[in-house]
């Protein structure tokens, strides 16, 4: 499946879902397009393969990186799938309780304010205030988190 250039966990935004595969007993995973890039994992050459975003196109937007790559791996992958999720938890995504820059800014495109909208001091606190232990505790039971993404 050479095809394939990201993992991610599903459903993560991967749409188009095409094939099933057993990778093991207890992991399934569906072959499709799109998906968010939050929690991908990608091969050590990937950016050979599939190649890097031009930066200068992306300045002035909160989140056009994603569909930038999807036309790239798109190319690297032609008319194949290229993104496998799977039905596992690769990560969990803490923006809900953290924050999130890029959700920040877009919900917030006209406030003269954003960039100070995007400093989490109350967040970044917290987080250094606990170990890791005490941190991921406090993730792996939160239902808002396990159940987004």
């Amino acid at each position: 499946m050479k095809h394939v250039k990201v993992i991610g966990q599903l459903p993560g935004g991967i749409k188009s879902k095409k094939e099933s595969h057993n990778i093991t007993k207890e992991i399934i995973g569906k072959v499709g397009a799109l998906g968010g890039s939050g929690l991908w994992s990608v091969q050590p050459n990937f950016f050979k393969t599939v190649g890097f975003l031009d930066l200068r196109a992306l300045v002035g937007f909160d989140k056009r990186h994603d569909q930038s790559y999807w036309r790239l791996l798109q190319k690297s992958s032609p008319g194949k799938p290229y993104i496998m999720g799977i039905n596992q938890k690769l990560g969990i995504h803490c923006g809900k309780r953290a924050g999130s820059v890029c959700n920040k800014l877009t919900g917030n495109r006209t406030n003269k304010n954003r960039l100070e909208l995007i400093k989490f001091e109350g967040a970044e606190k917290r987080i250094d205030s606990m170990d890791f232990t005490t941190f991921y505790k406090s993730i792996i039971n939160d239902q808002v988190l396990i159940g987004n993404w």
